[in-house]
Parts: C-alpha cells; sequence; structure tokens
C-alpha cells in the first residue's frame, strides 16, 4: 500500500518536473532565438563599418595621386612614353594596311616578267637556267643596303646552295656604276641593272630589299613581309621548293659550314 503511494508520488513529481521545463524552453526560446539572430546582424555592420573606411581611403589616395601625380617628372615621363607608344602602334597599323593595300596589286604567281626574260647580269656572272633563282630587288647599290649583298654573295658561294638555286640581285642604278661598286666591294654574284624601273615596277617592288623566287623564267614565289632577315627569306624560298623538312636541313647544313669555315679562318689567324 505504502509502496504504490510512493511510486504514484514519484510519477507525479517526474511529470511537474518535465511540465516545468518545457514551460521554461517555451518562455526562453524566444528570447534565445532573437539572441543569435543579433550576433549576425552585428558583424555584419562591422564588416560593412570596414569595407566604408576602406572606400574612403582609396578615394582620399586617388584624389592626392591625381593632384600630386602631374607634378612629379617620373610620372610625367610615364605619360610621355604611353602616348607614344599609342602614337606608334596607331601609325604602324596605319602604315601595315597601306602596304597590304599596295601589295595588292603584286603580280601573279606563274608569270614570266617580260622586262627579265632576256637579261644578262651586268657584271658579266653567267645565271643557269636550269636552277631555281632567287632575284632580291635591292634599290640603290650604294648605302646601308648594299651591306645585305654580302650575305647574298655567301649564299650563291655556299657548297650548300649552289648545286640547288641561284642568287641574284638587282638595283636601280646604270651599269657602269654597279660594276663600279661590286669591283670596289668584291661582288662576284649576278647583278641586274634595272635603271628605268621596268622589272622592279613589273615585280611591284613596294619595299626593299624584296626577294622573288623563279623556276624556268615564272614567277613561283615573293616575299610578303617587309623587315625579314635573308635566311628567313632564304628558307621560305627553300620550303616552297622542297618542304619543311627540308628547308630545315639545307639550312642547318648550311649553319654547319659556316661554323666550318669560321674556325677555319680562326685558326689561320694564329
Amino acid at each position: 500500500m505504502f509502496k504504490g503511494k510512493a511510486q504514484r508520488a514519484k510519477r507525479f513529481w517526474l511529470n511537474s518536473q518535465g511540465a516545468w521545463a518545457k514551460r521554461n524552453l517555451r518562455l526562453h526560446a524566444p528570447a534565445e532565438r532573437a539572441k543569435h539572430r543579433r550576433r549576425p546582424q552585428g558583424q555584419k555592420s562591422a564588416r560593412a563599418d570596414h569595407l566604408t573606411v576602406l572606400s574612403l581611403l582609396f578615394l582620399v589616395l586617388t584624389f592626392l595621386w591625381l593632384v600630386l601625380a602631374p607634378r612629379s617628372i617620373e610620372v610625367q615621363r610615364l605619360l610621355v612614353a604611353w602616348r607614344v607608344r599609342s602614337y606608334n602602334t596607331v601609325a604602324a597599323e596605319k602604315a601595315r594596311q597601306e602596304l597590304q593595300q599596295r601589295l595588292s596589286h603584286d603580280p601573279p604567281l606563274g608569270i614570266t616578267v617580260e622586262s627579265l626574260q632576256g637579261k644578262q647580269p651586268c657584271n658579266g656572272v653567267v645565271v643557269s637556267p636550269n636552277l631555281p633563282l632567287l632575284l632580291v630587288v635591292m634599290g640603290d647599290c650604294k648605302g646601308c643596303k648594299a651591306g645585305n649583298v654580302k650575305v647574298w654573295q655567301e649564299v650563291a658561294g655556299s657548297t650548300t646552295w649552289r648545286q640547288r638555286l641561284q642568287v641574284a640581285v638587282l638595283f636601280q642604278n646604270g651599269e657602269e656604276e654597279i660594276v663600279q661598286e661590286a669591283r670596289a666591294r668584291g661582288w662576284v654574284l649576278p647583278i641586274f641593272a634595272d635603271p628605268k624601273g621596268e622589272i622592279t615596277k613589273a615585280l611591284n617592288a613596294q619595299f626593299t630589299p624584296r626577294a622573288y623566287g623563279f623556276v624556268k623564267g615564272r614567277l613561283v614565289w615573293k616575299q610578303d613581309e617587309p623587315m625579314e632577315g635573308e635566311v628567313s627569306v632564304l628558307w621560305q624560298f627553300a620550303e616552297h621548293l622542297w618542304g619543311r623538312q627540308k628547308a630545315n636541313q639545307l639550312v642547318n647544313a648550311w649553319a654547319g659550314e659556316l661554323r666550318q669555315q669560321a674556325w677555319g679562318n680562326d685558326r689561320k689567324r694564329r
């Protein structure tokens, strides 16, 4: 009897404790949730204040730089260099477009140049009709462009190339003037004279030096870009004739030949 009363009293106490805990949880839960909701808002406001300060600092520094920069010599130099570079870029693009417009009048590949047919070099060097001919239009035989002939003479006299192609140059000078210049400089490759500019005009040599490739008198290749070196021009013509792999082999063989000559000359000096 007493045992049953004790158990009922215990259950009543536990139920009352559970009801009190649930009631307490319902009372305090909204406050706890509001407390947790307030924390992120405080953090966001702190970050916003921090970004605002940084933005204001950036604006102040930018304003100071804009006010003080024009007075700095170094900044003025940078601005001038930037303007010159921009102008040069625009001018170079305009010049390239004008050159492409002029090159659109180039003769088509496969033609024969009548003014060049049957014409012999003025310095008496024979041109073989059986070998491909690389003709380089040079302009004037005097001045800085005459130095380019030295490279083409090395090509014409090399063992690698002379059995496969011929190299000739063309000057827009009289024959006597060219012959005298050739003797003074020791040129022994074929040299054509074009004092009236007939061949130059027929080939549309808008820039010099400009190279043209002929096979059995017909134009098969022409240089399209100015300011290219002699080796690049020679490689392009060789690639057109024999393909990329053969052109690489020939250029490498020629480079080895030049190294052997340089070593031989160095030994003789010693």
